[in-house]
């Protein structure tokens, strides 16, 4: 039962999946980059005070940051499984 023909899918498989999926989060983590940049550069610059331009800043940071960590966590784990399996 454990041979490689009974399984209905190939090892390689889940290998090139987790491949497409950390390229995946780490473009939308690019993406999130430069909008966050705009974000709080049109947020900062037409702010009517402090408060506008704190609040502008956060969410131009959370757009970078949150995308990053999702995807250091993703292949951080990616590279702790492939180092336990060799």
């Amino acid at each position: 039962m454990g041979n490689q023909e009974t399984l209905w899918f190939k090892k390689s498989d889940n290998k090139n999946k987790g491949n497409k999926m950390i390229k995946f989060l780490w473009i939308l983590t690019m993406i999130g980059s430069v909008l966050g940049c705009l974000i709080v550069i049109f947020g900062v610059s037409g702010a009517y005070g402090a408060p506008q331009e704190a609040a502008a800043a956060a969410i131009g940071i959370a757009f970078a940051v949150i995308p990053y960590c999702l995807a250091r966590a993703v292949s951080e784990k990616n590279y702790l499984t492939k180092k336990n399996v060799e």
